[in-house]
């Protein structure tokens, strides 16, 4: 059902002159007291569309929008953080 689903909606910026690599996103979803209550990570292949090539990158001065749902069953969640980050290689 719709009641146990949200809609992540985020825009990610490339202000540099070149191209850089898609980062990975990690999502904690939290309750109301900031407490997290979940916590996934997202590798650029769960998040990029059909359309876009991971091994191009994110073109320079370009932007992408992601849209990601997720079911947060039994979780009633309130706030979230999303942080980006590069795992070490």
């Amino acid at each position: 059902t719709f009641e146990n689903q949200i809609t992540l909606f985020a825009l990610i910026r490339n202000h540099a002159a070149y191209a850089q690599a898609y980062p990975n996103l990690e999502l904690t979803i939290s309750d109301s007291n900031d407490r997290p209550l979940a916590r996934r990570k997202f590798s650029p292949t769960d998040y990029l569309s059909p359309r876009e090539n991971e091994q191009h990158g994110l073109l320079a001065n370009h932007e992408l929008n992601i849209q990601l749902r997720l079911n947060t069953t039994s979780l009633k969640p309130s706030g979230y953080r999303l942080a980006l980050f590069y795992p070490p290689d």
